[in-house]
């Protein structure tokens, strides 16, 4: 089990900034840039620090608003760089659930943390997609406004 969820992890991740997951998005880079900002923002991700020249947005922590079924996001990063012809957009999400501490396990108890463990990757997986979906969307309807 914790051979496939380790699989699981590393779908999609970025090899080469580890904890982000990219995508390459079809359009310029002003429009990938303008649109990862603009689904940050629809987020209500308080804007820390924008720098189009570095393609580097970064957020403060998220208040608490409304209760998600999902796991919930408190900061988000985002890296823009152009790739050919596309753009690439890096995304590194902190979830409220992550923890720098480590516990004891308990033997007995192994089996239920590696099917949580798989349920968060799981979720985190989709809450990717979903981010990544809404900065496509973006573009699309920056190039039909250009």
């Amino acid at each position: 089990m914790l051979v496939t969820v380790a699989t699981i992890v590393f779908v999609g991740c970025s090899h080469l900034h580890p904890g982000a997951t990219d995508r390459d998005i079809e359009g310029t880079y002003d429009q990938v840039f303008q649109a990862t900002l603009e689904t940050l923002e629809a987020k209500q991700f308080p804007i820390k620090e924008v720098s189009r020249e570095e393609g580097r947005i970064v957020t403060e922590r998220r208040p608490v608003r409304v209760i998600e079924t999902r796991r919930r996001v408190e900061k988000a990063r985002a890296r823009i760089e152009p790739d050919g012809g596309e753009v690439d957009v890096r995304l590194f999400l902190t979830f409220m659930d992550q923890s720098g501490t480590t516990q004891r396990r308990e033997p007995d108890r192994e089996r239920k943390e590696a099917g949580a463990i798989a349920d968060k990757v799981i979720s985190s997986s989709a809450i990717y997609d979903d981010d990544f979906d809404a900065i496509e969307d973006r573009v699309e309807d920056l190039r039909d406004a250009d």
